[in-house]
């Protein structure tokens, strides 16, 4: 049997071997583009290995369901802020929200 995240091989219901090589426990990891495509695999294998996620993304409605899904999968925390990384200040302004409970400090 195959991991579903990666190429090992594990024996059925075991841990795959790549966790213990990959974690971001305890981290918030911010990820743009989360709407769709590989923005979403990010957001989802970042809250896998533990993070708790900031998603960012000019579409809100599939931003949201993003997140549902990711939070819904991983048990992680994390916050949908709509943002455009094109526009001056984007960027920024996402990784300055407070909300979610998710930011250390």
């Amino acid at each position: 049997m195959r991991c579903r995240t990666c190429c090992l091989r594990t024996e059925r219901g075991a841990e795959c071997p790549s966790r213990k090589l990959f974690t971001v426990t305890g981290k918030v990891a911010v990820v743009t583009g989360a709407s769709s495509g590989v923005g979403v695999a990010f957001a989802r294998a970042l809250a896998e290995a533990g993070a708790d996620i900031a998603l960012g993304a000019r579409r809100t409605d599939l931003l949201e369901r993003t997140l549902a899904t990711v939070r819904d999968a991983t048990g992680r925390r994390g916050i949908a802020i709509g943002t455009d990384v094109a526009e001056p200040g984007g960027l920024p302004a996402t990784s300055r929200r407070r909300d979610g409970g998710i930011w250390p400090g």
